[in-house]
């Protein structure tokens, strides 16, 4: 879960599922936090808003891990000021904040 690290997310609303690559910001070992950006994420926001939990898949050296867990999603205050000095890419829209609550390899 390093920065900058490519990242499966994947959402669902109304049994519609839906994946996107992300790039990670940062990683809270203790509180388990990652921070994500959206930026042109439009229908990811859309499920996120109905439905926070999502599942994250990642590869690290020849290991492929899956986590679950909840999201919050901040549009102003200091996560989302994080998030834009972070990001180095479009504009900062949406910081996603996921609480991981469950590790597979």
């Amino acid at each position: 879960m390093a920065e900058r690290n490519e990242i499966v997310l994947i959402t669902c609303k109304n049994n519609k599922p839906h994946g996107n690559i992300t790039i990670s910001l940062d990683f809270d070992n203790k509180k388990k936090e990652l921070l994500l950006a959206a930026c042109q994420m439009y229908t990811t926001l859309k499920h996120l808003k109905k439905n926070p939990i999502v599942c994250l898949i990642t590869k690290h050296k020849k290991e492929y891990y899956r986590f679950k867990g909840k999201v919050k999603l901040y549009e102003k205050g200091t996560i989302f000021t994080k998030a834009q000095k972070l990001n180095k890419g479009p504009a900062v829209k949406t910081a996603i904040l996921i609480r991981i609550e469950e590790v597979f390899d």
